[in-house]
């Protein structure tokens, strides 16, 4: 009988994380260990869930169960239905999804939340309404490039062009939604890795004499099986139409939630889109040149 393989330990430290997201009131680290993902949770006093983060999420309350410790602070958790609950240090919790939460007292609120594989942290249940930032691209002048490579040629170039789309969605840790024949739907769950990833998209077509507009903006959807739907996804289509050749144009959103990374935006104007209420600020997104050191 073949001897069991013997696994080696892994760890891996909150201090240099697989990803840092910064928003109103907290900064989340995550880190991965084989099948098991973590996040370490730093928040401020004063801060509140509907107040800092439903606004972004546009719920009234988390709709994201948690389970974890509290390494230190003090945290209430009130349910949806009048539950409410402290959480303080030492506490091995499990937070139902459907609560808001607020920091109490002065002291930050340290808490770790575990998920024990990265399917289960990385593909919500089906019908759930998640956060999500969508990007659409599209080749500029595809017809007037069809009439002029032929059906064969053109054939040839786009399944050129959608293996080096798809390797920049994984790269970025994006999925693909969909084809639309001559660009992608994908989804991503952080705001700079879909901005890194559209410019990442721009230059690697570039190789292949395409020039693609790319659309990014972040908004709550719903996943329906591997179909992602609502009101986001029309704007993100909206928003990619705007783009100009080889530009990568996003929602004010998406750039504040990506504003951590180096990237650098320049302010396009305000812009009505069709078929959704209400004017948006958009932005094209580039790569921010850091100076050379002072010798």
């Amino acid at each position: 009988m073949r001897a069991m393989e013997r696994q080696r330990p892994r760890g891996q430290n909150f201090d240099e994380p697989d990803e840092r997201r910064e928003l109103p009131g907290i900064q989340l680290d995550f880190v991965r260990v084989g099948d098991l993902f973590a996040s370490r949770s730093i928040t401020q006093p004063g801060w509140r869930w509907s107040t800092h983060i439903g606004p972004i999420a546009g719920t009234g309350t988390c709709q994201v169960a948690h389970r974890g410790v509290v390494v230190s602070g003090r945290m209430r958790i009130e349910m949806d239905d009048g539950q409410v609950m402290d959480l303080v240090p030492g506490l091995v919790h499990l937070v139902p999804a459907g609560h808001d939460a607020m920091v109490i007292g002065d002291e930050p609120v340290v808490m770790i939340d575990i998920s024990t594989t990265s399917v289960e942290y990385g593909r919500p249940a089906s019908g759930e309404r998640v956060l999500a930032t969508l990007l659409f691209t599209d080749i500029v002048g595809s017809t007037q490039l069809v009439e002029r490579l032929g059906d064969q040629r053109w054939k040839r170039l786009v399944a050129d062009h959608d293996r080096l789309i798809a390797e920049a969605v994984d790269h970025y840790r994006g999925r693909i939604v969909q084809t639309t024949g001559d660009g992608v739907f994908a989804r991503f769950d952080g705001a700079a890795r879909a901005m890194q990833a559209g410019l990442a998209m721009v230059e690697a077509v570039a190789s292949l004499e395409l020039e693609i507009r790319v659309g990014i903006h972040t908004g709550e959807v719903e996943l329906v099986g591997d179909d992602v739907r609502g009101v986001s996804v029309h704007e993100t289509a909206r928003i990619m139409a705007l783009a100009g050749a080889g530009e990568v144009l996003v929602s004010d959103l998406t750039r504040q939630l990506g504003s951590g990374a180096q990237l650098g935006f320049e302010d396009r104007g305000e812009f009505q889109l069709r078929g959704v209420t209400g004017s948006r600020r958009l932005f094209a997104v580039s790569l921010k040149e850091v100076p050379p050191p002072a010798p």
